[in-house]
């Protein structure tokens, strides 16, 4: 009869206009989330990039100065920025040399993990590589990346030395 076929009806706008609505919800939500995830990633490694001292990290410019005690230091203080931080994996620090990106300290204590002083880095996007030169400002990649270690967002931000140079990056992955 028709008065089932109008209950019917409205039951199944209703449903479907509760599901529009809940992935609507649940998209603005999603998206608020990574967000705030980004700004939390930039805020960490703004302030991390603040604690090294410039001048100290410029130093390290050779492999054989890994086990200098200013190396040791910083992977301390690269340990300690990590271990500060809910859900920081890596912390590490890049140089781009002449279009070469390397690793200079890396709070890594697995030696199956750890990049050494000098390590290049094979899988960083180009527009990284070129933003490290003339970084001024915290970076924060715009998506998840994934490598053979997991999937990954990644904030960068520039390490100073006294005289306002930029030396390096710090960076952390979440």
């Amino acid at each position: 009869n028709l008065q089932a076929k109008l209950a019917i009806g409205f039951a199944l706008l209703a449903i479907v206009s509760a599901g529009v609505i809940t992935g609507a919800i649940m998209i603005s939500v999603r998206t608020r989330i990574y967000q705030d995830l980004r700004d939390h990633l930039r805020d960490a490694v703004s302030i991390g990039a603040l604690h090294v001292d410039g001048d100290a990290h410029a130093l390290l410019t050779e492999p054989s100065q890994q086990d200098s005690s200013t190396y040791l230091a910083l992977k301390r203080q690269f340990q300690q920025i990590r271990d500060a931080g809910t859900n920081f994996r890596f912390v590490y620090s890049l140089r781009n040399i002449d279009g070469v990106v390397q690793f200079i300290v890396d709070a890594e204590e697995d030696p199956e993990l750890v990049s050494y002083l000098g390590d290049i880095y094979t899988d960083l996007p180009q527009a990284v590589i070129d933003l490290i030169p003339v970084m001024t400002e915290p970076y924060v990649n715009e998506e998840f990346y994934t490598d053979e270690w997991g999937a990954w967002l990644t904030g960068y931000a520039p390490i100073h030395r006294s005289d306002g140079t930029v030396d390096a990056v710090l960076a952390i992955d979440i």
